[in-house]
């Protein structure tokens, strides 16, 4: 049985994802989870509106053309609001996600974000 949430009760989430289709796809999987979703935004955008924006959680595509990818955003987030949960994602296969994001475990990828 689906849970139905209060949308005036749920906490302030970010969806940062370079794919439109996959960005409009995952603001209602992140609202049956409890949150709603504040803007679908390039990392650079993220990055100029983190001072002014309640949020409780950054959800971030790994693998995004540009200079500034997910992991990137994630170090950057954690120097700014180290409290702040970041949760990162791809769809690409691993051994692309690993070569484009830098990282070859989750282990790995949790003690860069340290």
């Amino acid at each position: 049985m689906k849970r139905a949430f209060d949308r005036r009760k749920l906490e302030s989430c970010w969806l940062v994802e370079d794919n439109p289709e996959v960005a409009s796809a995952r603001p209602g999987l992140l609202e049956q989870l409890g949150y709603r979703c504040v803007g679908c935004w390039t990392p650079r955008r993220a990055l100029k509106e983190i001072e002014r924006t309640a949020l409780m959680l950054v959800f971030s595509d790994i693998v995004m053309p540009g200079r500034l990818d997910g992991l990137g955003l994630a170090r950057i987030i954690k120097q700014k609001r180290p409290s702040l949960p970041i949760l990162l994602a791809t769809g690409l296969q691993r051994g692309r996600a690993e070569r484009g994001g830098g990282f070859s475990s989750a282990e790995a990828l949790s003690d860069a974000l340290r």
